[in-house]
């Protein structure tokens, strides 16, 4: 991973959704000292719905290799379609070194790739 603009970047931090939060029900959690925190804005009208998920990850105290990340995503539909019209999702490291990000990330790419589950 070169950048958390990356694809390779977005799929880690996909799978390790996916892993942590199964069923997406979670607003809250934790994973190895990181605190995940998922809000959900939306919208449905006649002709368009659309919802927007805010993920803030914060990792360590304010000090050294602490860090916090914001990713966003935005996912439109026509009302009562499962499939989206148009999906984007954009990241910001808020405090913190992106190189600390990537790396946090890059152990836990490592530690799925092996079948390890990931630590609360």
């Amino acid at each position: 991973m070169k950048s958390i603009h990356s694809k390779s970047f977005a799929d880690v931090w996909n799978a390790l959704y996916h892993a942590t939060n199964p069923g997406h029900d979670k607003e809250r959690w934790g994973v190895d000292g990181l605190e995940w925190v998922r809000e959900r804005h939306g919208f449905s009208g006649r002709d368009h719905a659309f919802r927007i998920e805010c993920h803030t990850l914060t990792y360590g105290q304010k000090g050294q290799n602490s860090w916090s990340l914001l990713v966003v995503v935005e996912r439109w539909w026509q009302p009562g379609g499962k499939d989206a019209l148009r999906t984007s999702e954009w990241r910001c490291v808020l405090r913190g070194r992106a190189s600390d990000v990537l790396a946090w990330f890059g152990k836990h790419k490592a530690r799925l790739d092996r079948g390890v589950p990931p630590a609360p």
